[in-house]
């Protein structure tokens, strides 16, 4: 087989990758301790009756995945940890099946920056223009550093099997916590968790894996869980809304689209500017602050001023019980862990 064709495929695929790669995309105001109307009794799935009265206390699954599974959390390989993890999380245990998703997304994202790094030294050994870049050369570090980051975890393991996870997630979730819904709202059909972009894009290579149509899972449920969580100031839930009601796409940095958008310019400027107040810029990236802006822009100058009041006015309540915010990425078993408390 000539070897050129492929070589010549491999180095225009690099090319555009190290191309996204440089390129930094960077109604009355809502209440959002009432973002989503009361549920009547009739509309009440079953597994949410059962839960009323519970409010979130853990169930006993939940309870049971302690001691030597979290132990092996920080010091075992996932491969390892799998036939426990996944044993509970079919048995409903929601934590379980939040840490088997989160970890396998994980690792399939270390493997694809794995192939990415070494797509992109091909490229700037055999690109005199590219190899003398110093962002190319800053760029091919940052990908190994995060591959290695995840790299004791994922050892030995093959991911391509593990393809119901993500349906075992959402499927746990209604008997978990508010926090294990917000994270099943948020887990994409390719696993990958929904965060707003903090830098560059991350041009990770297609995944054969991947799957890309949405469940009615997103539909039935997925705002009216981020809504349960915002009124519990969950910044998760708050950073998931900022995505689903962007009035632009914001793409984030696991190159990873929402599965479900519902544009929304007052509600986005809102939630945004909250956020902004309650954990810093920091938290809401270039390209949010960005949009943010524009999106301000295009307000009359009474109207900007309520939604600026209504922010204000919800943030003195927000920074009184409101959670940390968790890092940018989770990408080791004890940073998962902790996100899927």
């Amino acid at each position: 087989m000539n070897a050129a064709p492929i070589r010549a495929r491999l180095f225009m695929l690099a090319l555009c990758a190290i191309g996204l790669w440089l390129v930094w995309t960077g109604q009355a105001p809502v209440d959002v301790d009432t973002a989503s109307p009361p549920i009547r009794g009739s509309e009440r799935s079953g597994d949410e009756r059962g839960r009323a009265g519970q409010g979130d206390a853990a169930t006993p699954a939940s309870r049971a995945l302690t001691g030597i599974d979290d132990a092996m959390a920080q010091e075992a390989p996932l491969l390892m940890r799998i036939p426990a993890l996944r044993h509970r999380a079919e048995a409903g245990d929601a934590r379980a099946a939040c840490r088997l998703a989160l970890e396998l997304s994980a690792c399939r994202a270390a493997a694809k920056r794995d192939d990415l790094s070494m797509t992109m030294e091909y490229v700037a050994a055999t690109s005199e223009h590219a190899g003398r870049d110093p962002r190319v050369i800053d760029s091919i570090a940052e990908v190994r550093e995060a591959a290695a980051d995840a790299a004791p975890d994922c050892a030995g393991l093959e991911t391509e099997g593990e393809t119901d996870v993500v349906a075992l997630l959402q499927a746990a979730a209604a008997t978990g916590n508010a926090r294990h819904r917000v994270i099943a709202a948020l887990t994409q059909p390719d696993g990958s968790l929904l965060r707003l972009p903090r830098g560059p894009v991350h041009p990770l290579p297609m995944d054969p894996w991947v799957l890309t149509l949405a469940s009615q899972f997103y539909a039935d449920h997925a705002l009216r869980y981020l809504d349960e969580g915002l009124r519990q100031r969950d910044p998760l839930a708050l950073e998931g809304l900022i995505l689903v009601h962007a009035p632009d796409v914001l793409v984030p940095s696991a190159s990873t689209d929402a599965a479900f958008r519902l544009p929304n310019p007052r509600r986005f400027a809102t939630l945004a500017l909250l956020a902004e107040q309650v954990y810093g810029t920091d938290m809401l990236g270039s390209q949010t602050a960005q949009l943010l802006q524009r999106t301000l822009e295009t307000f009359p100058e009474p109207e900007r001023s309520r939604i600026e009041a209504e922010a204000r006015r919800w943030a003195r309540g927000w920074r009184a019980s409101a959670a940390s915010a968790p890092p940018p990425e989770a990408i080791d078993a004890q940073a998962i862990e902790a996100l899927c408390r």
